[in-house]
């Protein structure tokens, strides 16, 4: 993928829908540089956000998509100069990929058919709703050691079950399975101990070797096994544990 001041949004879209194509199928998908949006439609300067998405984004810039605007459909955006604050140039392509999969995660997690069924001539939010939603796009205030954390529901167990196996599936597709790709995909700074990729799997192991190629739908529609609830429910603790390393992407 090249990276320059543009973002390869075609590629991007390529490798969404190649991991979740029943999902995706007959849907638009919306993949925008941040970079490149208005500042009255982006949120990427909140709090150095590097990828975000939330229900109604697609409305609420379908004026700036102009002919890009084919009805409802999920929106992903992602900021390479973002990026580039955290990471060495050599990765952004690697790392960018990583945070289109996490947010196309947390689509996947609420579910694609309500998209079927939205308006087609949707307004644009008014400003309360937009600013709450930037807020729960945003990420939570950092926690310092010993303070009193919030749990993260934005990040629960049912968003890291579906992360995992898009995981699962790009790894199928020939993505190398690097540390800062894992961490990507699954956590975020302040809200969980984050305990890794590594558990993740071993909770879903089942799961995993089960749906391996079925619709996220179908996976979603299945009780969320309890090692993994037990396990986000451990990182969801009142109290976040000293000396635990915990990453900052929403």
């Amino acid at each position: 993928m090249a990276i320059g001041k543009v973002i390869d949004l075609d590629a991007l879209e390529v490798f969404c829908r190649r991991l979740a194509p029943v999902d995706l199928a007959g849907l638009p998908l919306y993949l925008i540089d941040g970079d490149t949006l208005p500042p009255d439609r982006t949120a990427t300067t909140h709090g150095g956000l590097i990828g975000y998405t939330y229900e109604g984004l697609d409305a609420d810039i379908r004026d700036v998509l102009g002919e890009r605007w084919r009805g409802r459909g999920p929106a992903l955006i992602v900021s390479a100069n973002a990026v580039r604050d955290y990471y060495h140039e050599s990765v952004l392509a690697d790392v960018i990929e990583a945070v289109v999969l996490h947010e196309l995660a947390h689509v996947l997690a609420l579910g694609t058919g309500r998209y079927r069924t939205a308006p087609d001539a949707p307004a644009r939010m008014e400003p309360e709703q937009l600013k709450w939603a930037r807020f729960m796009a945003g990420p939570l205030p950092k926690a310092e050691e010993g303070e009193r954390v919030e749990a993260d529901t934005h990040h629960g167990a049912e968003f890291v079950r579906v992360a995992v196996h898009l995981l699962a599936r790009a790894e199928e597709l020939g993505r190398d399975r690097v540390e800062f790709f894992d961490r990507i995909v699954a956590a975020n700074e302040g809200t969980r101990a984050c305990y890794g990729m590594g558990y993740y799997r071993w909770a879903l192991r089942a799961d995993l070797a089960r749906f391996s190629d079925v619709s996220f739908a179908a996976i979603m529609a299945t009780p969320v096994p309890p090692e993994l609830v037990s396990l986000v429910d451990g990182e969801c603790a009142d109290w976040l544990p000293p000396n635990i390393e915990v990453w900052n992407v929403d």
